[in-house]
């Protein structure tokens, strides 16, 4: 009930903000600034989230990327705050656990299903595995990701157009030791957003 500093951090995205309503308030009636703290990965804001820059201060922004495409169009500062990576104690789990060959290249791919697939662009990641056309022992396109649920056609249609490939598909959620462990098995990260 009692705000304790004059800074609200809704690390929300624009689209979420009412959800942070109650916070807002408190924080703008309390005279204090509430400041988002979004994400966002194309160079192109979307238009129709403008009208939120003006329910807060000062937008932060993990990346100069995002930065960019949030000043655009902001009315308010937009600042490069760039994220802490905190790694938790990593397990020594390894290529068998997870089902992978234990020789060969890893290149993987996390991303959640019920977050605009398209956005996301997976086929772009099978698409780049195909035109380096790698040996089967030589590497495999790991393809990890959630909420399939959400998006069963679009996870079949990865399937489909995986056909031939190496290419392991890891569905489901993992702890955050377990999925660090994975990016540990992994040889190139990569995001093709």
């Amino acid at each position: 009930a009692d705000l304790a500093h004059s800074i609200s951090l809704m690390c929300v995205n624009p689209d979420m903000l009412g959800a942070a309503r109650p916070l807002l308030e408190r924080t703008r009636s309390a005279g204090g600034r509430p400041v988002g703290y979004w994400f966002w990965e194309l160079a192109a804001f979307r238009e129709e989230w403008v009208r939120f820059f003006d329910q807060v201060d000062e937008v932060w922004a993990a990346s100069d990327f995002v930065r960019e495409s949030f000043a655009a169009w902001s009315p308010v500062p937009v600042v490069r705050i760039p994220l802490p990576v905190v790694l938790p104690p990593v397990p020594a789990l390894g290529r068998a656990h997870f089902g992978l060959p234990p020789r060969g290249a890893v290149f993987l791919y996390a991303f959640d299903v019920s977050s605009q697939t398209e956005r996301k662009n997976p086929i772009g990641a099978i698409e780049a595995f195909r035109r380096a056309r790698f040996d089967r022992d030589q590497a495999v396109l790991v393809l990890k990701f959630t909420n399939a649920e959400y998006g069963r056609d679009a996870v079949r249609s990865l399937h489909e157009q995986a056909q031939g490939l190496h290419v392991i598909f890891l569905d489901g959620y993992m702890d955050r030791q377990e999925l660090c462990a994975l990016l540990a098995t992994a040889d190139c990260y990569f995001s093709p957003h």
